[in-house]
């Protein structure tokens, strides 16, 4: 399937979706549910941005407004599991998507080169992962990502902002430890949704194998091997 586009370019160009915070929420959980798959095959991303991302058209995601974001960039991605599915290298494709992952969606502790171990990749994929879903909130944030999050000029209810700003500000802590886990950033999510429209939040997706949100022609049936840092 051919892509629209990046996240940021669907943003900045679809104006029915940009215009709409319950879809943009219901595709930043698409993005985590892609990115907890990718941990249950011990695969961790070391950073994702709106840049890195593409959206498709699927008629099946009425609630996201007829789109389906995929994770799209693998160029640092960390294997820790030797019978993982996947090998992976590089981005989805040169031609289409040059990897341009911005430096204020990574963790602070990603720039440094650490950690290694799957907890602490873990959490700075939920860093990435809760600056995207800020991004979708509120448009494009100026800044390093590690500042306190402002939904002040989001139009929600007090109540759902409050909650929106308390779950993104705790997944953007700068101390590592201290974030929640991916299943709390989608739960999280999940009550602003509920708390924006009146309408349950889509299931979460627990896929074996590739994960649907994902889009990576490079992915080969090999065992992989550990990326050398």
């Amino acid at each position: 399937d051919c892509a629209r586009g990046t996240l940021q370019e669907v943003l900045a160009q679809h104006e029915g979706f940009a215009a709409d915070v319950g879809q943009r929420l219901v595709v930043a959980m698409q993005l985590v549910d892609a990115v907890a798959n990718l941990h249950a095959l011990k695969i961790y991303l070391r950073g994702l941005s709106c840049d890195t991302v593409l959206v498709y058209d699927d008629d099946a995601e009425a609630a996201a407004g007829g789109l389906r974001a995929k994770v799209a960039d693998f160029s640092v991605v960390k294997v820790t599991h030797s019978s993982s599915i996947l090998s992976v290298s590089g981005s989805y494709a040169a031609s289409e998507l040059e990897p341009r992952r911005e430096a204020s969606s990574r963790a602070p502790e990603a720039r440094s080169g650490r950690p290694s171990d799957p907890a602490g990749l873990a959490a700075m994929d939920v860093f990435s992962l809760a600056h995207v879903a800020r991004t979708l909130a509120v448009g494009n944030p100026d800044g390093d990502g590690t500042v306190p999050v402002d939904l002040s000029g989001v139009s929600l209810d007090p109540a759902v902002a409050e909650e929106l700003q308390r779950v993104l500000q705790a997944c953007l802590a700068k101390d590592a430890a201290a974030r929640p886990g991916i299943a709390d950033l989608r739960a999280g999510l999940a009550r602003c949704y509920e708390g924006l429209t009146g309408q349950p939040a889509p299931p979460r997706r627990t896929e074996r194998g590739m994960p649907v949100a994902v889009a990576v022609p490079t992915a080969t049936a090999a065992e992989p091997e550990e990326e050398k840092d």
